[in-house]
């Protein structure tokens, strides 16, 4: 079974919530600027991509990502880069739907073997997805 992360409470939030307010009632409006994403980051938990899990995407799927972001790297593109781009963000779409659609069967599969139900299969099966997506800091590097 994996190890998860403790979960804060509702209160545990409120009380971590009013020490932030009581320090930042202190500092002025850059200095909470400046300050503004090293709080958030404490709250939001780092994901994969978009909420998919890199072990649910396949090979394939893995290397389209990285042939697709080596291409929107490029600086000077041209309109069949662009063609090429837009092609393999359509192949990509389809790709990490068909494998997601294949971890859903084969979780199905595996907990309807083990306990004859769906129940745990639907709990494990939810995506669910994240508020803020990425944060960077002034200089642009991710948090």
């Amino acid at each position: 079974m994996k190890n998860k992360e403790p979960q804060l409470t509702a209160k545990q939030l409120q009380a971590e919530l009013k020490t932030i307010e009581k320090d930042l009632s202190e500092l002025n409006t850059l200095k909470i600027y400046n300050k503004f994403p090293d709080i958030l980051s404490k709250f939001i938990k780092k994901k994969e991509v978009h909420g998919i899990g890199k072990d649910i995407l396949s090979e394939k799927t893995k290397q389209r990502m990285e042939n697709r972001e080596q291409l929107i790297l490029t600086s000077p593109k041209t309109v069949e880069t662009r063609r090429v781009i837009a092609q393999l963000s359509k192949d990509l779409r389809m790709s990490m739907r068909k494998d997601r659609k294949i971890h859903r069967l084969r979780t199905l599969e595996n907990l309807i073997e083990k306990t004859g139900g769906t129940k745990k299969a639907i709990k494990q099966l939810q995506e669910k997805g994240q508020w803020i997506s990425i944060l960077k800091d002034l200089s642009g590097t991710k948090l």
